[in-house]
């Protein structure tokens, strides 16, 4: 499983990782409902990782960790690397993969951060990696609620 460093590493990754997926799909896909939620959760995700480091400072989580610096190369690197990873996907056109993808994504963040909440000591890092957590499963279910209305009218599809 690793250090609680470790799980904090994967999430910042993870956070990053989201935000450019968001983004170049926001980019991409014909849907204007669908952009302007990958728009939303793009910028949801950006948050994360920032308010993540302000609310660890002084804690166990970032003891012997540049996660300043760390998290500036991610975000550096991080469109770069989700184009070459997913630009198949994503100019595919399938909307379907594409929101199934962001789901699977979610649902690792939610992971992630339940898993972090078991390795961490104090009190206040442990309740807000249970809200990211919370957070992350309710980014699933809207993105899981909007895979499941391409096949509506637009008319009858319920507000993202």
């Amino acid at each position: 499983m690793g250090t609680a460093n470790d799980v904090l590493k994967n999430a910042l990754a993870n956070e990053v990782k989201a935000a450019a997926f968001y983004n170049l799909a926001s980019e991409i896909t014909p849907d204007d409902e669908t952009r302007m939620l990958f728009i939303e959760l793009a910028g949801l995700e950006e948050d994360h990782a920032r308010d993540f480091l302000k609310k660890a400072e002084g804690t166990e989580l970032l003891d012997g960790f540049d996660a300043e610096a760390y998290l500036s190369e991610l975000e550096d690197n991080m469109h770069d690397v989700a184009k070459s990873s997913h630009s198949s996907l994503l100019e595919s056109g399938d909307l379907d993969a594409v929101l199934d993808f962001a789901i699977g994504m979610e649902a690792h963040a939610r992971d992630t951060y339940q898993v972090m909440a078991t390795m961490v000591e104090n009190p206040a890092i442990k309740k807000y990696c249970q809200e990211l957590a919370d957070e992350e499963e309710s980014h699933r279910k809207i993105l899981e609620q909007a895979r499941n209305s391409l096949d509506m009218d637009p008319g009858d599809r319920p507000a993202l």
